[in-house]
């Protein structure tokens, strides 16, 4: 049952040292599943951006959220 492992430690390799995020996740990035999406999603918000008019407080809150995400991502790859 997991009651029985919830509490015991997690296994670590006498040989290799954990990996951080950034690189646990460049293992993956080769991998193209669908190939043609990227192109497909830049099309696709390229149009609805022309769509979209942004008030000048909505610009600010964008910018302020996209301040706040690159802070955490620094912090997590330090």
């Amino acid at each position: 049952m997991y009651s029985d492992i919830l509490h015991l430690a997690h296994p670590v390799s006498p040989r290799h040292r954990p990996m951080n995020r950034p690189d646990r996740a460049a293992q993956f990035s080769p991998f193209a599943a669908l190939v043609g999406l990227d192109a497909a999603i830049d099309h696709t918000a390229r149009a609805k951006r022309d769509d979209v008019e942004y008030s000048q407080y909505a610009d600010e809150l964008l910018e302020w959220n996209l301040q706040i995400l690159q802070m955490q991502y620094d912090n997590d790859i330090s």
